[in-house]
């Protein structure tokens, strides 16, 4: 049977779903003069009060929510190059990705890093399935496996990623803490449901079925709560550096986002409660 999503694409004319899509964009004009002509407005307003009050806001902010991550990026490889040129040597990098699969964020992110030139040495700690077949097809001398985190040498000094993967645990509280005491100085979250404005312990349970080309199995999958998260970073002397809310998820029936943060370890800070 038809999906009605699907039955309703092929009923109804594109243009309705590409204005809901996009319903603060209308019109087709030939050219700006035309477009301007309208808008009916005189253009950008130099003095607009919203657009000055929400930069205010921007530059205010204890933790930003940063959404221009490709612009991020190229910033901070730029910054890297030039102070790799100061210095006159290759800066190193050394990360733990818990749950990191066989390396499909490394391989994501090696060319930049690769660009910057950089020493990099990527830790993958996985189920030992996954280790195995990750060392026999795609270990290297900058890419590890291992089955614990206590098998790299000094774990303190790497930066922490936790990518996708909270999700799928059954605890991923007790988790976050075990691995907070290793102190690492960067903590980074990416691709994380979490419900916020919600009762201290509140989640939301689901089961997500994988695409039958990554395997076709089905997982259960929690969104995490937001508050309780942030309880555990706090406690362990951890400050929200940045974040960035990718939107609802899983669509149309959970309060869940998709969020990415990045934490950084304070000199002061505690132990996880």
């Amino acid at each position: 049977m038809i999906a009605l999503k699907n039955l309703l694409k092929l009923l109804l004319p594109p243009i309705l779903f590409e204005l809901r899509r996009n319903k603060d964009i209308v019109g087709s004009y030939l050219n700006y003069a035309d477009a301007l002509n309208a808008s009916n407005s005189t253009g950008y307003s130099v003095g607009s009060y919203d657009l000055v009050n929400y930069v205010k806001n921007l530059r205010n902010q204890k933790t930003p929510n940063i959404w221009a991550w490709t612009s991020v990026t190229c910033l901070l490889i730029a910054a890297t190059r030039q102070l790799r040129n100061v210095l006159g040597k290759k800066p190193s990098m050394r990360v733990i990705d818990w749950g990191g699969g066989y390396g499909e964020t490394f391989f994501q992110f090696s060319k930049l890093l690769l660009s910057i030139s950089f020493n990099v040495e990527w830790n993958i700690v996985e189920l030992a399935d996954k280790v195995a077949i990750g060392k026999k097809e795609f270990e290297t001398d900058v890419l590890r496996f291992y089955e614990k985190i206590d098998a790299i040498s000094d774990p303190s000094s790497c930066v922490l990623l936790l990518g996708g993967v909270l999700q799928y645990l059954s605890d991923p509280y007790a988790l976050i803490k075990e691995l907070l005491h290793y102190k690492n100085e960067f903590v980074a979250i990416d691709r994380t449901p979490m419900v916020t404005d919600a009762r201290r312990g509140f989640e939301c349970f689901h089961v997500q079925r994988i695409p039958t080309y990554l395997g076709g199995s089905s997982h259960p999958l929690r969104v995490l709560n937001y508050d309780m998260v942030q309880d555990i970073f706090l406690a362990a002397g951890y400050e929200l550096l940045a974040q960035h809310d990718y939107g609802p998820f899983p669509r149309g029936y959970s309060k869940g986002h998709y969020y990415a943060q990045v934490w950084h370890r304070t000199i002061c800070g505690g132990e996880p409660s």
